[in-house]
């Protein structure tokens, strides 16, 4: 058809979680051990999308935006030694991506896909090991990448399909914020 499709999507997410625990990770270690972490998160994210399937080829492209903040403590007892850390970090970013299928006869389709990714991540956070302050440095982790697929697929009958396809993708690192001043 000649007509597409506009959808926005919006997503809000507040989460506040805490871990209390007492453990004994060693044989014969004392039961004072004390695990307790504790993170406070919010997630917000939109999505713009222009689609449309038609005879020859069917599309959908379009922007993406998220924003990830995260608050956390973190108080650990091991072997009578005290650590306290508290952290705040930010994931902010934005991507375009298209995919096209073209539909090249009956049982033959190619598809096409490319996606543009941008984000920054910051860390601040200090830490308390055995009564001494510790700032640790802030972090600040930036990432862009373009990733992108080809894919030639046979349609063989209604139960099988066969395909040869080409990916290259990334997985992006950044910050654990359950663990003070660590990087994943």
């Amino acid at each position: 058809t000649d007509m597409f499709q506009v959808d926005m999507i919006g997503f809000y997410q507040q989460f506040d979680t805490e871990s209390n625990e007492i453990r004994e990770p060693y044989p014969n270690s004392p039961p004072e051990n004390v695990f307790n972490i504790a993170i406070d998160s919010e997630l917000t994210t939109l999505e713009l999308r222009l689609s449309n399937s038609g005879d020859r080829l069917d599309y959908v492209a379009g922007l993406y935006y998220f924003n990830n903040t995260a608050e956390g403590t973190t108080f650990v007892v091991e072997q009578g030694v005290d650590v306290n850390g508290a952290n705040e970090s930010e994931n902010e970013g934005y991507a375009a991506f298209a995919n096209v299928n073209f539909h090249l006869a009956d049982k033959w389709d190619l598809a096409l896909g490319m996606r543009y990714d941008d984000s920054e991540q910051t860390l601040n956070s200090s830490t308390t090991f055995a009564g001494i302050d510790a700032k640790l440095d802030d972090g600040k982790l930036e990432f862009d990448h373009v990733s992108w697929s080809v894919k030639l697929r046979n349609y063989i009958n209604d139960d099988m399909t066969a395909y040869l396809a080409i990916d290259h993708a990334y997985k992006q690192g950044g910050f654990n914020p359950l663990v003070v001043g660590v990087q994943a």
